[in-house]
């Protein structure tokens, strides 16, 4: 019985490796550039993290008062390593999944951090009070721009967090079977359908077979799938400008290691999309 149950669940795991392998030599002939965005942004991340590290004097006080220290060490950094997993099992989803996770941690820390109410507050009593357990980060769009407004105007921090709540509004809809995103075209913003089944009977209606990742996950892509592909990393792209930017802002006031570099790397990733 044993062996017949290690025989079942080595049928599963032989698959899983025998689709990754064959995903990966498929990204690399049709679309390498979407499997070194997701290499990209976990790369850029850790040097995210070397940057926002505290300086030696400060570094007991804030790794025992920011929550975005234990964010970034075992929410993000695990999900974007995941991201490079998932796009290779054929799980688009599962991976715009993660990319939200990321993007969500990282905007709650700043929100937590920085809003006056909590600031006093050290880690565990951050993690215990009731306001904080219950946030979401659409829910905090208002706190999120008075936050950036100590940095920049008003104006400019409603064009942030517009930008990076579009990005979390189009990562969510993916986890949903019908939904709605948001996006800002020429400083005016547009609803439009999506969702994943949505995304599902596109793809199916435009090439007359449902992509991969609506059939089996793990699944080998196929032509049919590289347009999703592409969108995936449009969307690892966004995810990275917003991660980095609420980072940017998280670290005006904070004795971190380089705040210089974290500065230069957002204008460089500003720059790539104008």
């Amino acid at each position: 019985m044993e062996n017949e149950d290690r025989n079942f669940y080595t049928f599963f795991l032989n698959q899983a490796n025998n689709v990754m392998k064959a995903n990966m030599d498929f990204m690399f002939k049709k679309c390498k550039d979407v499997l070194d965005s997701c290499i990209q942004l976990l790369s850029d991340f850790i040097c995210i993290q070397k940057w926002t590290f505290p300086i030696e004097s400060k570094k007991d006080e804030m790794l025992d008062r920011y929550l975005m220290y234990p964010m970034m060490m075992h929410v993000v950094y695990p999900n974007l390593q995941f991201v490079i997993i998932a796009v290779l099992l054929g799980a688009i989803p599962q991976a715009i999944y993660s990319l939200r996770t990321a993007l969500e941690a990282i905007g709650i820390a700043l929100y937590v951090d920085n809003k006056d109410e909590f600031k006093s507050l050290d880690l565990h009593q951050k993690l215990e009070r009731k306001k904080i357990i219950d946030v979401r980060l659409a829910g905090v769009k208002e706190s999120l721009i008075k936050i950036a407004q100590e940095i920049t105007s008003k104006e400019q921090a409603e064009e942030w967090v517009n930008y990076i709540l579009d990005v979390y509004s189009q990562l969510s809809a993916w986890i949903h079977p019908i939904a709605r995103a948001h996006r800002t075209r020429q400083r005016e913003r547009e609803v439009f359908p999506a969702g994943l089944l949505r995304a599902i009977i596109l793809t199916a209606g435009k090439y007359g077979v449902p992509p991969s990742y609506g059939l089996l996950i793990p699944m080998e892509y196929d032509e049919v799938d590289i347009e999703d592909l592409n969108y995936f990393k449009e969307l690892v792209e966004l995810t990275e400008i917003s991660i980095t930017l609420l980072v940017y802002i998280w670290s005006r006031d904070k004795d971190i290691s380089d705040k210089i570099a974290i500065e230069k790397f957002l204008e460089t990733l500003c720059n790539k999309t104008e």
